[in-house]
């Protein structure tokens, strides 16, 4: 299993519609999920490539904002890009997000998800 850092804003989940996308420079997978239930039950999104630029689109993305009234929080991690495709790949078969269309065509990399303790990085 590969060991990603996933982002966090404090000890809290960025919230998608008040990230600041500008200040995301990292390359890698990213989470989306709403803030009802388990979250590893209510994924919504799971993308790669350059974040910042990424989540631009996702903060008007339709199928992403229905989820809005529950709160929409998001979570990255820095991948190198020869891994990219099989960790959204295993990210993707494992969690089964609902808004992500194309299913992506790799190798499954497994990894430890979000919501597992200690696998964190807090700026601050």
């Amino acid at each position: 299993m590969m060991f990603l850092e996933w982002w966090q804003n404090g000890s809290t989940w960025h919230e998608l519609n008040k990230l600041d996308t500008l200040n995301v420079e990292s390359r890698g997978v990213y989470v989306i999920w709403y803030g009802r239930g388990i979250p590893e039950e209510s994924v919504v999104y799971v993308g790669q490539g350059n974040v910042g630029q990424r989540l631009v689109r996702h903060q008007i993305n339709d199928c992403i904002q229905r989820f809005a009234e529950w709160g929409i929080y998001v979570t990255w991690a820095e991948v190198h890009e020869s891994q990219l495709n099989g960790v959204e790949t295993y990210l993707y078969e494992r969690l089964e997000p609902v808004c992500t269309r194309n299913r992506p065509i790799a190798e499954p990399i497994s990894v430890n998800l979000p919501w597992s303790s200690a696998n964190t990085i807090r700026p601050e």
